[in-house]
């Protein structure tokens, strides 16, 4: 932009600038052209996401994380954390991470680092239950099979 205020500043300085007054697609733009890494603009835009204490739209860009995003959960949640967000924000920004794409342990985790035990131990006794029944399925599977070829 030929804006007063852009003029000098670094890559990085001009990334921050403009999503500090809501400039997201240029900014996008300036990190597509100097190659900025994904990682590098997640964090950015979740550090002034965090400053502005904007947890709901810290919850939609932890949301889109996937497995291949170079950004892990925790990293969000430790630039939320530097911030001073408030337990319930950052049980919802966990809470809306995909289940497809963090494991059941790893939410268990965040929980517990957030002092959150009892949702940590939810995760776990669900984890184990699953465990249970897997483990009780494979027992069945083998003893019908057995049954099956003692009567042939």
């Amino acid at each position: 932009t030929n804006r007063d205020g852009f003029v000098g500043l670094s890559v990085y300085a001009m990334l921050r600038r403009c999503l500090q007054i809501g400039l997201k697609n240029e900014a996008t733009k300036i990190a597509r052209d100097f190659k900025v890494p994904e990682k590098q603009f997640i964090l950015i835009q979740a550090d002034i996401l965090a400053a502005a204490h904007d947890w709901a739209a810290i919850q939609h860009l932890a949301s889109k994380l996937h497995r291949k995003s170079p950004v892990d959960p925790e990293d969000i949640v430790e630039k939320c954390m530097q911030h001073g967000a408030p337990v319930m924000a950052l049980k919802g920004i966990i809470d809306s991470l995909d289940p497809n794409e963090v494991t059941p342990e790893r939410k268990a985790g965040l929980y517990s680092a957030l002092g959150l035990h009892t949702e940590a131990a939810m995760i776990d006794s669900s984890i184990s239950a699953q465990s249970n029944f897997q483990f009780i399925g494979n027992i069945r599977d083998v003893v019908e099979s057995k049954v099956e070829s003692w009567w042939k």
